[in-house]
This record gives structure tokens, sequence and C-alpha cells, in this order.
């Protein structure tokens, strides 16, 4: 019973390192992509007319919003990917 249980133990520590990784690069790249989309949205808001203008925090939800969306379609896509890879491979 005792092996079964260090094994259970060193297979979590293995998951955890692995997806605090994954989790890392997930949390930079939503970052990332916000920051580009607010920039963007900054620049296209100040070629706007005054009514039309985006109010700031709409501006930073919605890059907020769309960093999200691109980085989760990225990491779905990919888990997907490697899942039907190893369907296929056996």
């Amino acid at each position: 019973m005792y092996d079964i249980t260090k094994e259970a133990q060193e297979k979590v520590v293995t998951a955890g390192e692995t997806l605090t990784y994954y989790a890392t690069i997930f949390v930079f790249s939503i970052i990332a992509i916000a920051t580009l989309t607010f920039i963007i949205l900054t620049i296209y808001n100040k070629k706007r007319p005054d009514d039309r203008k985006f109010s700031p925090l709409k501006t930073f939800l919605i890059s907020l919003l769309v960093g999200w969306m691109i980085t989760t379609i990225f990491f779905v896509y990919r888990i997907v990917v490697v899942g039907l890879h190893k369907l296929v491979s056996g």
C-alpha cells in the first residue's frame, strides 16, 4: 500500500510542476494579449469622434475579454490536438 501512495504523491508533484508552468504561461498570455489590445483600442479610440468614444473602463474590459478569449481558444485547441494525436497514435 505504501508503494501506491508514494507513486501517487510523485505523480501529483509532477502534475503540479507541469500545470504550474502552463498556468503561468496562460496568465502571462492573457496579460500580453490584453495589453496589446488595450493599446490598439486606445489608439483607435483617439481617432473616433467625441460622441462615439469608449470609456476607459469599457476599453479595459473589452481588451481583457479579448485577451482571455484568444488565449483560451489557443489552449483548448492545443489540448484537443494533443488528445487527438494520442488517440490516433494508439
